[in-house]
């Protein structure tokens, strides 16, 4: 039986990894000979979205900033976790765009490219930046695809009448080629002091690019579809694709009363679905507190999974919903469930199998007494939102230990991959890409 208390945890937690028999949780010894693997691009890398291809390599991408600037960075490792030749020579890319460029959102294409999202900026005033959405697209050895808008690289100003400040930002690529970008547009008021500068109005944006990298204008009013919350704020967490050419984006709402996990449906059009939710909206809120979307994704019925977690009190918070956009009464008995963990995890991210199941990576937490520590980890909930005691020791793997916090998961079938940050030199800010597969 692989089961301990809160105190074995806790020492399971700070022990060295390398398992003696394989079970689901465990590293996966033929990735990387079951470590971790690192990629360097400049002084400080840093990313945020990891994907794995068709044939099972993994494309990891994020910012690296350093004395030459700041740029999109994207590396691919091989099915065994050896940086890939094939890719850009050694592994790694990075794209400049503009004057700077950060990147928070990659998606794989059916035909093997890869579509990296994020945000360049411009100057205004002192101090004052405003930002556009900005997609590269790079084929699969890694350089630009020049057909797609200006060599490979496309700039979307958002027209927000003011500053803005795009975050949140998640890509899809669409079956028919097209790219999907969604990102959180604060638009900003910038009287002349700027110390009275503050935020006017904040809405989600969507932006359709055709193949050529061209606004879609059969989306959105010229290929850019605003949604704007009808009170409070929302913030962004990623993009889903749906069924038929419909596009799922998912929140988190600070709304009095009804804040919490939202999802909100577009067709393909772009206009909210009337059919999904209450007028393309569905919402689900916990008693507990603001629960703050941490990952989603749909299962193979096609039920929309929300996974949030409310930090005040520590506890993960599940919503899961039918086709229609209403809560599905058969999970936990009305669609939401909120559970604290005799041993918590403070989450950055989180995906979701087909079968239901949910994986969330971050940092496990355990305490002796009043002193309380923490590694990056991975727990793997059920369908039923239940921690599956099956994974790792008593739902929780622990990553190596030469990650300093995981900031992205995704799935290669059943096995878990997690992206983060390692911290190599405190004094020198050299951190670094990188990336583990565990056993599923």
């Amino acid at each position: 039986m692989r089961r301990i208390s809160l105190i074995a945890l806790a020492l399971v937690l700070t022990a060295s990894s390398g398992p003696a028999h394989a079970y689901p949780g465990d590293p996966d010894t033929s990735f990387n000979s079951g470590r971790a693997q690192t990629l360097d691009f400049k002084l400080f890398d840093f990313p945020e979205a990891v994907v794995v291809q068709k044939d099972h390599k993994v494309v990891v991408a994020g910012t690296a900033s350093g004395a030459s600037g700041t740029t999109f960075a994207i590396g691919r490792l091989t099915k065994g976790g050896a940086k890939d030749g094939s890719f850009s020579k050694d592994g790694r890319a990075t794209v400049a765009i503009g004057p700077g460029a950060a990147a928070s959102g990659l998606a794989y294409a059916a035909n093997g490219d890869l579509f990296v999202a994020g945000q360049t900026w411009v100057h205004v005033a002192e101090d004052v930046y405003d930002t556009n959405l900005a997609v590269a697209r790079l084929t699969k050895s890694g350089a630009l695809r020049g057909s797609f808008g200006d060599g490979g690289t496309v700039v979307v100003p958002i027209p927000s009448g003011a500053i803005s400040a795009e975050r949140g930002i998640s890509v899809i690529a669409q079956k028919d080629g097209k790219v999907v970008i969604g990102a959180t547009v604060d638009a900003w008021l910038y009287p002349p002091d700027p110390a009275e500068v503050y935020v006017e109005r904040n809405e989600i944006v969507v932006v359709r690019l055709d193949t050529a990298g061209q606004l879609d204008p059969t989306f959105g009013t010229g290929g850019i579809a605003m949604i704007a919350p009808h009170v409070g704020s929302l913030s962004l967490s990623s993009l889903l694709a749906g069924p038929g050419g419909s596009i799922i984006a998912t929140a988190t709402s600070d709304a009095p009363a009804i804040g919490g996990l939202v999802a909100m449906k577009l067709m393909a059009d772009g206009a909210l679905d009337p059919t999904f939710g209450a007028a393309g909206t569905a919402r689900a809120t916990f008693a507990q507190g603001l629960a703050r979307m941490v990952g989603a994704g749909l299962d193979s019925k096609g039920r929309l999974v929300l996974v949030g977690y409310v930090p005040e009190l520590g506890g993960m918070a599940f919503a899961r919903f039918d086709a229609a956009g209403q809560l599905d009464a058969t999970f936990a008995g009305d669609g939401t469930k909120y559970q604290v963990d005799t041993d918590n995890i403070s989450p950055a991210a989180a995906t979701v199998h087909s079968t239901g199941k949910i994986v969330v990576a971050g940092r496990a937490i355990a305490c002796f007494g009043s002193f309380c520590g923490s590694a990056p980890a991975v727990r793997r909930y059920k369908p039923s939102g239940a921690i599956d005691k099956g994974f790792g020791i008593g739902g929780t793997a622990r990553l190596d230990s030469a990650f300093s916090s995981p900031t992205a998961v995704t799935l290669d079938g059943v096995k878990p991959v997690a992206a983060g940050y390692a911290w190599f030199d405190f004094r020198s800010f050299d951190v670094d890409f990188i990336v583990q597969r565990l056993k599923g």
